[in-house]
């Protein structure tokens, strides 16, 4: 019976610390809840660039910002870039009427300003735009494609039409060996691992098998056919219907190809003449920009005399199915070196004294576009599988 009594007791004791304890932790618990919904709600109210659309964005040159503007992390983007410009404007204002050395103080000091206002608009974004990585290199190629390339190719259409003797652009063919000079083995790895990536569908192996029976390439046969393989047009590219975890991120496979400018087919030799890259990009069967560069020089080469590449690595990146053909284009500048280029960009040579002489003289600068043949992807594929069934019968 005493048992009974200590036992009970105990079990009273026990039950009582339990109860409060479980109640203190349910203090606790409501208590810390509340405080992180009066905290996050207070965040909202206080985030003043909370409810920004993509009517809040101002006109812009920023290249950049053009591009985050667009496809899943834009609200992210959109919010580190108006703290940045507001808290930019305000350091700029208060900093007017200072002298230099209070210039750079102030500088340092808008930086970190900055810095300390906005560095929760601009975390999330980076972590944003880590899982679109890909997608995002695409919209960085289109925004190269309209806002450099294709005004640039443009301009060069219409100079070579007109009758001018101080700028000559010319055409060229540019030929390319796919299987030298273009680095496939990214494409070849990611086949390895998941052959169902690209597929050839019935035409294309029928297409291949009938041209490559006679032919050594497909364009060679393409030729002499007039043919033109049926590739499907990309439905417009609309990355702002993407919204951040809803989708996943677009596949690409990167292709690198060794682009080199030199005066070997040029009639003068390379003391008279220099030739330069002025810019080398590469367009799917849509037209669509996959990659590009202008191989500048290094400033360190610059200040210390080193002589200008004549070699570049070309990487460009391609959709399994979706990027069917490969077209590339360099665009170099053959510039005679006893030719001044001035101010309004006309070419004179450096004997010309007057201007109807500089009119009538030949031009010292050409502009020449190197083009490509399409580079098939399906061929290369296909060359590939032929030459894998041919190595296991072996």
């Amino acid at each position: 019976m005493w048992g009974r009594r200590v036992i009970a007791s105990g079990w009273q004791h026990y039950h009582r610390r339990t109860v409060a304890a479980a109640s203190a932790a349910m203090v606790v618990t409501t208590t810390t809840s509340l405080l992180h919904c009066e905290q996050q709600q207070k965040e909202e109210q206080e985030d003043p660039y909370q409810h920004l659309t993509d009517d809040d964005d101002e006109p812009t040159e920023c290249t950049i910002c053009k591009t985050n503007r667009q496809g899943p992390c834009r609200n992210e983007w959109r919010k580190f870039e108006r703290c940045m410009k507001d808290n930019s404007s305000s350091s700029s204002n208060n900093s007017s009427g200072s002298s230099s050395n209070e210039d750079t103080d102030n500088a340092n000091e808008s930086s970190s300003n900055v810095g300390e206002a906005c560095d929760k608009y601009m975390l999330p974004w980076l972590e944003c735009i880590q899982g679109y990585r890909n997608l995002y290199t695409v919209i960085s190629n289109n925004v190269a494609a309209n806002e450099y390339v294709n005004p640039y190719v443009e301009e060069l259409v219409l100079l070579q039409q007109q009758d001018n003797n101080a700028v000559v652009v010319e055409q060229k063919q540019w030929n390319i060996n796919a299987q030298q000079e273009v680095d496939w083995s990214d494409a070849i790895m990611e086949y390895q691992q998941n052959p169902n990536i690209i597929q050839l569908d019935e035409y294309w192996k029928k297409l291949l098998q009938t041209a490559l029976a006679v032919f050594p390439t497909l364009n060679e046969y393409l030729e002499h056919t007039g043919q033109q393989p049926v590739v499907a047009v990309d439905e417009e590219f609309r990355p702002n219907t993407m919204i951040a975890g809803d989708d996943d991120d677009i596949a690409l496979v990167e292709v690198r190809v060794r682009v080199s400018w030199s005066n070997d087919n040029s009639s003068s030799s390379p003391e008279e003449e220099e030739e330069i890259m002025d810019v080398c990009f590469a367009q799917d069967q849509n037209g669509q920009l996959l990659g590009m560069d202008r191989f500048a020089p290094k400033e360190e080469d610059d200040d210390n005399n080193v002589p200008p590449p004549k070699e570049g690595m070309l990487r460009l990146y391609v959709q399994p199915g979706k990027t069917m053909s490969i077209t590339l284009t360099k665009i170099t500048k053959t510039t005679k070196k006893d030719a001044k280029i001035d101010d309004t960009s006309k070419i004179s040579t450096a004997n010309t004294e007057e201007e109807d002489d500089a009119v009538s003289t030949p031009a010292a600068t050409t502009t020449t576009m190197h083009v490509s043949k399409p580079i098939w992807i399906p061929e290369v594929l296909y060359q590939y599988q032929q030459q894998q069934q041919e190595e296991e019968q072996q």
